[in-house]
This record gives structure tokens, sequence and C-alpha cells, in this order.
């Protein structure tokens, strides 16, 4: 009987979006071809991959991508970035040499990137097809950023040639820059795994019971004053790796990202999404029909491509950097709850990567 195949993974550790995303691939391929083994290269947090494969993957802890160095969930330091860029790239070749052995040594009969430019350079070196998923590609969003960091050029010239030696370039809506030769997939979220009613038994929240989620996406974040929630007749649930965050009232409560709790599950199971708008964040509010509240982050180059669709999918409203920190952003929560959850938009992105890599394969 035949093995079954393995599929190298080099994931951009930029938040969670990113792995997020290329879990809900692996898992849609162990669908079509289970016992399915992935080797997964990046620095993504263990407990991350853990709660959304489950296990049957082995992960190799490397710097794949430097992406965007942030000071907070809204903050960027291109200072930062571009010191880990001139350490990351162009990829040195010996490390790209041992690397490429070390899939090839794996068994891995294809490579797939979720956007590290450094995959495509091992996939190439180790002579087996490379698929770039993406909705933007860093030397696209490097571009934005180039006239205040002019150091950048190089860079975004590296990360351009690279994409290009992908063998296969997919790209997932709500696409930021469309790609001639591209193969177009819908939007990619990870699957719920328990029911609304479920969830919120475990958190302890009546069905009865307003539930606000608030949530950055994994990346750092000490919310502000939460004194003004104790008046209000709803529950607020809180995503925070802070130790620093303060008291809070008797209706807020504060779960750790590795808590346990699989955060499509509490997207579904909440009434409002609150937060940083990130794609895997928007992808699980519009599968779940959720009213999303978000930071407007003018600066970044995704973000109106994001809130286009996001505004297009459910129910939204936008509040600034400075009513998030302040916490403010409530006097938005009426308009969003008296317009309720909607229709949730099928994400079947993933399964259509997965036609597209299975062909690709010949699998």
């Amino acid at each position: 009987m035949a093995q079954p195949p393995v599929i190298a993974c080099f994931i951009s550790p930029h938040g969670f979006g990113h792995a997020a995303r290329a879990a809900a691939v692996i898992e849609a391929l162990r669908r079509r071809r289970p016992g399915l083994g992935a080797e997964i290269f990046t620095t993504v947090a263990t407990w991350f991959l853990q709660q959304s494969l489950g296990g049957g993957f082995r992960q190799h802890t490397v710097v794949t991508d430097v992406g965007l160095v942030q000071r907070n969930a809204l903050e960027e330091d291109l200072a930062a970035t571009l010191v880990g860029l001139d350490r990351l790239l162009p990829p040195d070749p010996e490390i790209v040499a041992q690397l490429a052995r070390r899939v090839n040594e794996s068994g891995c009969c294809v490579l797939l990137a979720d956007i590290a430019p450094l995959g495509l350079a091992v996939g190439e070196r180790a002579g087996i097809p490379t698929v770039l998923v993406e909705n933007f590609t860093w030397d696209w969003i490097y571009r934005a950023y180039q006239p205040v960091c002019p150091g950048l050029e190089p860079h975004i010239e590296t990360i351009r040639q690279l994409n290009r030696a992908a063998t296969l370039h997919i790209q997932a809506e709500p696409v930021c820059q469309h790609v001639a030769g591209a193969v177009q997939v819908s939007l990619i979220a990870r699957a719920t795994r328990r029911g609304r009613i479920e969830t919120r038994t475990e958190l302890g929240v009546p069905e009865s019971e307003t539930l606000i989620l608030v949530t950055m996406g994994g990346l750092p974040w000490l919310f502000g004053p939460l004194g003004d929630l104790e008046s209000l007749p709803m529950r607020f649930l809180l995503l925070s790796d802070s130790r620093a965050q303060q008291s809070v009232p008797s209706n807020v409560r504060v779960l750790a990202s590795s808590s346990g709790i699989y955060h499509p599950d509490l997207v579904c199971a909440a009434d409002v999404v609150v937060g940083k708008l990130g794609y895997s964040t928007l992808a699980e509010a519009v599968s779940a029909g959720s009213p999303y509240l978000y930071v407007e982050r003018p600066a970044f180059p995704e973000t109106e491509v994001l809130a286009a669709y996001a505004d297009a999918a459910v129910p939204t409203a936008r509040m600034t950097e400075s009513e998030f920190r302040s916490g403010s952003w409530v006097r938005h929560l009426p308009t969003l709850l008296a317009a309720g959850r909607v229709e949730p938009r099928l994400a079947d992105g993933a399964e259509q990567v997965v036609d597209e890599i299975c062909a690709l394969a010949a699998w």
C-alpha cells in the first residue's frame, strides 16, 4: 500500500492569519488524502498549529519570513522590519540547501508557501512543485512603505522574483493585487468544530445573553479602560495575552489566545466581533455571518481591500484607533446588534486550493 503523501509548508509568522489559512488548506487536504503528513516550517506558536491541526505534523522552527515587525497589533516598526529583511534576504544559498535537504529527506512532494518567500527558494532547490497562496504578497505591501523606508527597495525586487518562481500561484479573495496567470479562489477559513450553543455553554453564556468578542488576531495589545463596560447589559470576551491586563468588570472575561477554545468557534458564538481587521478573523466572521466592528488602519495597504469585502458581506462599523483605545467604541454596538447576524457566506477556498494541488501533484 502506498504511503500517504507529505507536504512541506512555509508559513509567515506575521500574526496568526497566514497559519490559519494554511491550516485550513492542510485540513482540506487531509479530507481528500487521509493520513497526509505535514512538515511545517515557521516560528508560529506550536500551540496554534496544534489547536488548528490536532496533530499529524512536525514543526521546524525556522525564520521563514519577516513580514512587518509590530510594536503592537496596530503599529509597525519599519526600522526593525528592515533589519530583519537584511538578515533574511536574499536567501542564503547554504541555508536554502540545508532546508531543501530536510524537505527531501522528509519525503515532501509539494511545498506550500503562505506567503513566506524563503519557501519558494527552498522548493525550487529541492526540485519539487511550489504553491504560493496569498491575498497579498510582501512586495506589494512594502511598495506602500517604500517612500518612507527606501531600504525596502532591494527586498521588494527579491520577493517579486521569488514569487514569480512559484510553480502555481493561487490568490484567495479578497485579493489585493490581481496577478496575471494566477488561479483565483474563494475566501479561505478554518471551519468551526462546535455549534454556537455548545461553545456558549463552555463559556457560561446563555443564548439569551448578548456576547461581544474582542480579538486582535494574535498580536500583542493591552486593552484600554474597561470600567464603562460594566453598565452594559451584555457579556464581553477579550482575547488577550498581556499579563499586564488590568482588573476587569464582572461582565468581562479575559481569555488567553492559547486557552484551548477554538477561535472560529468563539467567532460563531459571538453576536458581534470587535477588533483588528485581519484576514482570518474576517474570514471567520463572514463564515459565521457575524457583525464586525473593526479598527481602521489607514497606513496598512491591505485594510481597504478587507474593509470593502467585510462591508459587502456582514453588518460592519469602523472605529478609529483612538476610539478603540479609549473604550468609546461601544457606541457602535447598538447599531450592529440591531442589524443582527446574517446568512453565512460559504468560504470554500481551501477546497479549491486542494483541487489545484491534487492536479499539480497528480494525487
